[in-house]
């Protein structure tokens, strides 16, 4: 039976992301919330800054299983790789969701 190898992301893994995009957040002056989750959407990781806005909890996490199941990372780029303002990337992230 073929099998193939896979990657899983370790908790360890899980932190260093996690500490790395609220390290970005606090160098940009905002309060976010970050979710991680793994290649099948399920959610590893979430956490809210302080200050971070309610809505934000969904929208981080449509985006992160959004991205997983494109298997794409999160950017504001559309399928094409144009380039989509603020409205038209959470757009898309809703959809999803």
């Amino acid at each position: 039976m073929p099998v193939k190898d896979v990657k899983h992301l370790t908790s360890k893994g899980v932190r260093m992301m996690r500490d790395a995009a609220i390290s970005k957040a606090e160098e940009f002056g905002i309060a976010v919330t970050v979710a991680i989750v793994d290649s099948g959407g399920h959610l590893l990781m979430l956490e809210r800054m302080e200050g971070g806005r309610f809505h934000t909890v969904h929208s981080s996490t449509t985006k992160a299983v959004t991205a997983a199941s494109n298997r794409r990372p999160t950017t504001s780029k559309g399928a094409q790789g144009q380039t989509l303002d603020v409205l038209h990337a959470l757009g898309l992230a809703l959809a999803a969701g």
